[in-house]
């Protein structure tokens, strides 16, 4: 349980130097800058809050630039995206060009929007097409409106709104009315009415009362159909427009590797201008303060003193300081770290629980998953992509998390006779053949729930002696016995006295613990109550603070019981697997049936162990973060964050 020790490295140097020292702890990788705080007059901080603002706003230029080449990339796309490795002089001579490359960022954001203003005329051009449409059969100009006793009204109704109504009422009205059904869709029937003068008022109030909605728009000049044939030509044009503003994109999207390089420069930039506000400096000289691993800090120290005039010294963390923190943990440890980093890092004092929960996590995931095919399909797939593709380190690690979880669903399927549900004991022979090396939970689902409350009942007791161990690490002995042993004694008495209502669990023995088991728990009462008196005020307020703290109980035993959705998961698992088999079979052995055996068997058997893999993640996941980590774990830790080459599109070669 390995939480990287830290010791605070303190530095001055020259200020012609500082750059090639920045480098080399960027090169290194392993070096926390953070701020010193100091009265003297004459020690400055440097403000770089300007630059720093016109950096990010660069960056934000390149990263829209970086977005629109995206769509015109011809690169050859991977499995798994990683970001590309480039030489060290390649991303140098980029960020030495910097002037020249944001100028032709430019050009590019220029392309960009004038091919979205090529697409918003276009888009119109279809609007108006599309408006115009139904007016195609209409041979009258769409910008006649009238003679001088006369006027045109023309417009849409809805759909469920009959024509033949509304010109009767029309009609009722006047005499002197005329109307032309023009065309007609699912939503809207378009008409045209020529009115008298006099009756123009009256006769568009009337089609208003039935949802009428004139059309006229006088940028249209002649019929309808002449104006669809202009705007297909302009739309045409616009489109061979379009075509070369995207001939041009592709051009520039050869060029994307040089773009996010830009990108990544300027991050770079910009982490260095943070890591010098950090610093306080003179008109010569620059200092600061940083958080180095322990076991790094002689060679660091050895190469900065040899290679530049500084002075350097580091010391170990105070009892009441904080340190930043790394993990270090072997491959099975390092394959949870990311689950306990979604909850929080420990604290820089306690220890790291990656490795103890790494065993729970993966056995929890193998018994919710519970089939030793699926199993074999998960580690088989995901050690093969680890071998073979290159990956980013958080894919790879997430990836062997699953390889080693598969490697569990096989040992516990194979324990519980689960072969893509019950293929295997149909395969033998029939479903009553017994291929389970242990037991089946579909037969005897009391057994797998006694031993998921067991395993719940170690695993609670793991967490709770790691904080035992914390406490202990803080020298807090007379904590720890309070806090671990004499919780060790109540939860035992308590499991003793249940004993006999615990489902597969009975007879002499039972009873027998449950008798004894009375004495050990009003033991573990007592003591609890009493251990409240540490560090209380007084006696009287100890002993409400025990008492207070027998609420644990209640807390233990809900606890224990949330470890049966083992139980629910790994029963849903087999039961699902077997219900698909049964429906491959129903077919028989017909051509047909064959063929439906095959797309049931690998669609129902492919959706079930990507909803129970996806359970078994989160399940497994919720018991650490609230039954395990709830016994012991502070978090709240802050990741060490060196300085390096922090990149986002590209991994930098380094060359000597």
């Amino acid at each position: 349980m390995a939480v990287v020790e830290m010791k605070k490295m303190f530095f001055i140097g020259l200020i012609p130097d500082r750059e090639k020292i920045l480098d080399y702890m960027v090169r290194k990788g392993a070096v926390e800058i953070n701020a010193i705080e100091s009265d003297e007059n004459e020690i400055i901080h440097t403000d770089i809050n300007h630059r720093l603002h016109v950096i990010e706003e660069e960056m934000s230029t390149v990263k829209s630039a970086v977005t629109f080449l995206k769509k015109y990339d011809k690169t050859k796309k991977k499995l798994f995206s990683v970001r590309q490795e480039v030489l060290e002089s390649d991303f140098l001579r980029i960020a030495e060009n910097k002037k020249q490359m944001l100028e032709k960022v430019q050009d590019i954001l220029v392309l960009e929007d004038g091919i979205k203003a090529i697409q918003v005329k276009i888009n119109r051009l279809q609007n108006d097409k599309e408006s115009l449409l139904p007016w195609s059969g209409f041979d009258i100009p769409l910008d006649f409106v009238g003679t001088d006793q006369t006027r045109m009204i023309k417009g849409n109704l809805p759909a469920v709104i009959s024509v033949v109504d509304v010109t009767a009422d029309l009609g009722y009205q006047s005499d002197m009315i005329h109307y032309e059904l023009i065309s007609q869709d699912k939503d809207h029937s378009y008409i045209a009415v020529i009115c008298h003068e006099e009756s123009f008022k009256d006769t568009l109030s009337t089609l208003k009362k039935y949802g009428f909605n004139e059309f006229y728009d006088p940028s249209f000049k002649g019929t309808a159909i002449s104006n669809i044939q202009q705007l297909d030509k302009d739309i045409i044009g616009l489109n061979q427009n379009i075509q070369d503003q995207q001939k041009l994109a592709k051009d520039f999207g050869e060029r994307l590797i040089e773009v996010k390089i830009l990108y990544d420069a300027l991050q770079m930039e910009r982490n260095l201008l943070l890591a010098k506000n950090k610093m306080i400096t003179t008109k010569s000289t620059f200092a600061f303060q940083s958080w180095v691993p322990a076991d790094l800090v002689e060679g660091i120290s050895q190469k900065l003193i040899s290679q530049w005039n500084c002075y350097v010294y580091a010391v170990d963390a105070q009892e009441d300081e904080n340190f930043p923190v790394l993990l270090k943990n072997p491959p099975i440890g390092q394959s949870v770290e990311m689950i306990t980093e979604m909850y929080s890092l420990p604290d820089c004092r306690e220890a790291d629980p990656n490795r103890i929960m790494a065993f729970f996590y993966i056995m929890f995931f193998g018994l919710m998953l519970g089939d030793a095919g699926y199993g074999l399909l998960l580690a088989a797939f995901c050690g093969f992509v680890v071998w073979k593709y290159e990956l980013e380190a958080g894919t790879k690690q997430f990836l062997r998390m699953l390889m080693y979880c598969g490697i569990a669903t096989i040992f516990w399927g194979a324990m519980f006779g689960g072969w893509f549900g019950d293929l295997l004991s149909r395969t033998l022979g029939g479903s009553e053949v017994n291929v389970a090396v242990w037991f089946n939970p579909i037969n005897d689902p009391e057994r797998l729930l006694l031993w998921s409350l067991i395993f719940g009942v170690i695993h609670t007791f793991t967490g709770i002696g790691i904080g035992g161990y914390n406490l202990i690490r803080e020298k807090k002995y007379l904590d720890a016995i309070i806090e671990t042993l004499f919780k060790y004694i109540l939860f035992t008495g308590l499991i003793m006295v249940v004993l006999p209502f615990v489902p597969s669990v009975g007879g002499a023995f039972a009873q027998r613990a449950a008798y004894y088991g009375k004495y050990v728990f009003l033991v573990g009462l007592i003591l609890t109550i009493l251990g409240g008196i540490n560090g209380a005020k007084n006696i009287i307020a100890g002993l409400f603070s025990g008492v207070a703290k027998l609420y644990d109980v209640v807390s233990f035993f809900s606890d224990i019981l949330s470890y049966a959705r083992i139980l629910a998961l790994g029963l849903a698992t087999g039961v699902v697997g077997a219900i698909v088999n049964q429906m491959a079979v129903m077919g028989g052995l017909s051509i047909g049936g064959v063929i439906l055996f095959i797309a049931v068997f690998l669609f129902g058997h492919t959706l079930n162990i990507a909803l129970n893999a996806l359970s078994a993640y989160v399940h497994s996941s919720r018991l650490q973060y609230i039954e395990f980590f709830g016994k012991f774990y502070k978090g709240g830790g802050k990741a060490f964050d060196p300085l390096k080459m922090d990149t986002e599109y590209i991994k930098v070669k380094l060359e000597v």
